[in-house]
């Protein structure tokens, strides 16, 4: 495998869609993906595996059924398997998930 350097910013200016997943990267047994954020996304909760978000830009919220995280610039967020939640974004955001395949 060879080593490949991606550019962050280059890829976030190529997507045109809130919350549409773009795929950066597989390693091992993961994916790194990329999108932008923007208000509400529905309450949902992911069976297989834990979700890594962080946040390359902006701030994000996390509301679960007991509290509600700020997530900012240069900081993630381990979201458990299984575990429901709901994003939003006053402003606008953008992150990196990094997931199981």
């Amino acid at each position: 495998m060879e080593a490949n350097k991606i550019n962050i910013q280059s890829q976030l200016e190529t997507i045109t869609e809130f919350w549409s997943l773009k795929e950066l990267a597989k390693v091992n047994n993961h994916a790194i993906k990329i999108f932008k954020l923007k208000g509400d996304f529905e309450m949902h909760k992911h069976d297989n595996g834990d979700k890594v978000l962080l946040i390359v830009e902006g701030t994000m919220f996390v509301e679960f059924a007991d509290r509600t995280e700020e997530i900012r610039t240069g900081e993630f967020i381990v979201i458990p398997s299984g575990v429901e939640h709901k994003p939003y974004v006053k402003d606008g955001a953008s992150a990196l998930m990094f997931e199981q395949l």
